[in-house]
């Protein structure tokens, strides 16, 4: 088996990630408000040991990798959008303006001068062998 974990937000500039961090803090504090879960997220740093004391498999571990590709706005804006627990939120009426989705476009697209032109993706692998 394998799994692929993904960091997120994917390494841009500062300027993108703070708009990504400030929107997912708004995400957080509304998903608490709610006083359910909506949608689980499970502690990335227990990944490879819970798979290796799952009882399934013989032999588990994690490998390191990275992906790297032309920074693009709308790119980052969609992987933003498409994280289950701000989907979450707009399925249970939550609308774009509470959540800061607004906020989120428009500082990303205000954006002009972007010293990194890239865009890199972290992600560990996690191998089980049964």
């Amino acid at each position: 088996m394998a799994v692929y974990d993904v960091m997120w937000p994917p390494s841009a500039n500062y300027e993108y990630e703070n708009a990504y961090n400030k929107l997912f803090m708004t995400v957080e504090q509304l998903t608490r408000k709610l006083g359910e879960i909506i949608a689980h997220k499970w502690k990335k740093e227990d990944h490879v040991k819970n798979i290796g004391e799952c009882g399934f498999f013989k032999y588990a571990k994690e490998s390191y990798y990275h992906k790297t590709e032309p920074l693009d706005k709308e790119k980052f804006i969609g992987i933003a959008l498409s994280q289950g627990g701000l989907e979450a939120l707009l399925k249970h009426g939550f609308s774009e303006k509470e959540i800061g989705i607004i906020q989120f476009k428009n500082e990303i697209n205000s954006i002009k001068n972007v010293v990194a032109d890239q865009m890199t993706y972290n992600y560990r692998v996690i191998y089980g062998i049964k």
